[in-house]
C-alpha cells in the first residue's frame, strides 16, 4: 500500500468534512470553559473518532481491506492491512498552544505518546525511547498522526487540521524537551512528511463577503429582466 497516496486522501476528506464536525461539536457538546484541559474537553475524543471513520473509508476508497491491528502498543487507531500495520494517533490541541502541530522555520512541532514512536526524545536531559516497532510480525509499520488545532468562540471552531509521517529515522527529527515522560516532541525537519491545510478565520470569511458587496455595481444587483 502506498502511505503517500493514503494520507492525500485522508486529508482531502478531513479538510472537508472538519467544518461540519465542529458545528456538529458546538450544537451537541458543552461549551469549552477557559482553563479546562483540552484532553477533556469534548474535542479530543470526538476528533479520534473523526480520524478512525475517515481512515476507514480512505481505505475502502482504495480499494485496500482493513482490519483492527492486534499489537502490543497501539495509537487510537490501530490497522492492519495484508501488506503494513498503521498505527494513527488523533491529537486535538487548542490553538493558544502557539507551538503545537505548527510549522516554522520550515519544520512540524508535534508531540505524540511513547507508544507511538520508535524515535528517541529528551526528558529531564534524559533519553527516552520510544515504545512502537519497526516492523510488526513482517509487516512495515507506518506510524501516523493527524491533528486539529482548534478555538472557541460562540462555538467551537476550526484553525487547522493536518496529518503527518512519523519517520523511524532519528535524522529526519529534531528531538525537543518531551511534555512529560510519557509524551514526546519531535521537530519534523522534511516538509514532505506532512500535509497542513489552515483554515479561512470566520471573520476574515465575513469580511471578504462584505468587501465584495460593496464591489458590486448597481447593474450587478439588480434582478435580471425577464
Amino acid at each position: 500500500m502506498e502511505i503517500s497516496t493514503f494520507t492525500e486522501m485522508f486529508m482531502q476528506s478531513m479538510t472537508a468534512t472538519t467544518p461540519e464536525f465542529m458545528t456538529r461539536i458546538t450544537q451537541r457538546c458543552r461549551p469549552y470553559v477557559k482553563g479546562e484541559r483540552t484532553q477533556d474537553s469534548p474535542t479530543a475524543k470526538n476528533f479520534e473518532q473523526h480520524v478512525n471513520f475517515i481512515a476507514y473509508e480512505v481505505l475502502r476508497k482504495m480499494g485496500v481491506h482493513g482490519f483492527p491491528a492486534v499489537c502490543e502498543h497501539m495509537s487510537d487507531t490501530a490497522i492492519e492491512t495484508d501488506t503494513c500495520i498503521i498505527q494513527l494517533d488523533a491529537k486535538a490541541c487548542l490553538n493558544s498552544e502557539v507551538s503545537e502541530f505548527c510549522v516554522k522555520n520550515g519544520a512540524l512541532q508535534i508531540h505524540c505518546g511513547i507508544a507511538q514512536t520508535s524515535l528517541t526524545s529528551i526528558s529531564k536531559k534524559q533519553s527516552i525511547k520510544g515504545l512502537q516497532s519497526e516492523t510488526i510480525a513482517g509487516k512495515p509499520v507506518y506510524t501516523l498522526l493527524s491533528f486539529l488545532r482548534w478555538g472557541y468562540r460562540e462555538g467551537y471552531f476550526a484553525e487547522s487540521v493536518g496529518i503527518v509521517i512519523v519517520p523511524h529515522d532519528q535524522s529526519m527529527v529534531k528531538e525537543r524537551a518531551a511534555k512529560t515522560s510519557t509524551e514526546l516532541r519531535f521537530l519534523i525537519l522534511n516538509p514532505e512528511l506532512w500535509h497542513v491545510h489552515q483554515f479561512v478565520p470566520e471573520s476574515a470569511v465575513q469580511n471578504l463577503d462584505s468587501v465584495q458587496s460593496e464591489l458590486m455595481t448597481d447593474e450587478d444587483s439588480l434582478p435580471p429582466s425577464q
